[in-house]
């Protein structure tokens, strides 16, 4: 785990140790690891608007909602969050769709193609990084997402057809 993930990390393992959790806490872990990565409080992140759990901006466009759920075993089986969170980001016109624990993370790119396995960029999780994973996590930094490469755009586009 990179230093800059550390703290988050730590914050994983103390959470995953206590039972009586809320959801709350996981939105904070969400929250903390999207600190580490750039983004500013109350700012680019924001809690509850609508339905959505968390809408991340870039600048001032949303750029992706995040579906916070308490379930450890939260997975990319996960069908009814994924189509939960798609209604989001289809009601508000949101392009990035991540379910999330605050540790396992599943990105999806709504662009990518035509079926939700399509859409899959990437999943991660924090307590147990992968191989490549750092880079899908290094994709979510704001200066990423503030880019409106409309060549990217155009090809993943083609990818799903």
């Amino acid at each position: 785990t990179p230093d800059w993930l550390s703290a988050v990390a730590r914050d994983i393992a103390i959470l995953r140790s206590d039972s009586n959790h809320q959801e709350r806490a996981h939105e904070s872990l969400v929250e903390d690891f999207l600190v580490a990565l750039g983004y500013a409080k109350h700012q680019d992140i924001r809690y509850r608007q609508g339905r959505i759990d968390i809408t991340l901006y870039a600048g001032n466009r949303p750029v992706a909602v995040f579906e916070v759920k308490r379930d450890w075993e939260l997975n990319s089986a996960s069908i009814a969050v994924i189509k939960q969170a798609y209604n989001y980001s289809l009601e508000q016109g949101i392009r990035f769709v991540v379910i999330t624990n605050g540790d396992y993370y599943l990105v999806m790119d709504r662009l990518k193609g035509l079926s939700f396995e399509s859409n899959v960029v990437g999943e991660f999780t924090i307590s147990a990084l992968q191989e490549g994973s750092l880079d899908l996590i290094e994709s979510l930094r704001p200066e990423r997402l503030r880019t409106n490469d409309v060549r990217q755009i155009l090809e993943r586009l083609s990818e799903g057809f």
